[in-house]
């Protein structure tokens, strides 16, 4: 029989007890406990994640269905929508987009409504000569310039907010 030892470095620690037959393929004691108790806490702190969510998907939808019909308008949600969502069990996702999702969309397109209106104005308040020396030929050129000024801000935004 040929029986060797090893230390093998489990994470920071050293196991002097470990040790493996070369005989019937490699057996590793002294670590499969370790590996065990790691694979424990991975499925715990995952079983822990799912019910914060639970809680937190169950908490948002209660929310949700106390909004008044003005509010839901404000967001873009109507009261079917609503009840849609309010149905679904808490451990279901939604089957569209979330509610954060669409606040997301929400506040983009305002943005870039809002570059837009900032872009235009600052075009139009340019005179002819000034217009010609940045290149602009036609004052008919100036929506489109100022909608792809817009998107290029929003691109530019979102690279910054990156997380």
């Amino acid at each position: 029989m040929d029986y060797r030892h090893a230390n093998v470095l489990v994470g920071s620690k050293s196991l002097a007890q470990t040790s493996f037959s070369v005989r019937s393929g490699y057996w590793l004691r002294g670590v499969g406990w370790q590996l065990g108790l790691a694979a424990g806490r991975l499925v715990r702190h995952r079983y822990i994640r799912q019910l914060q969510d639970w809680q937190a998907r169950a908490t948002q939808r209660r929310a949700l269905a106390e909004l008044s019909t003005a509010q839901l308008a404000d967001v873009g949600l109507s009261r079917t929508d609503v009840l849609t969502e309010t149905r679904l069990p808490f451990w279901r996702r939604t089957a569209g987009p979330t509610l954060s999702e669409r606040f997301n969309r929400l506040a983009a397109r305002r943005r870039l409504a809002t570059a837009y209106r900032r872009n235009y104005s600052e075009l139009q308040s340019l005179d002819d000569r000034m217009l010609s020396d940045v290149g602009v030929l036609n004052r008919s050129d100036l929506q489109s310039l100022a909608r792809h000024a817009a998107i290029g801000d929003e691109l530019r935004w979102r690279r910054s907010h990156r997380g």
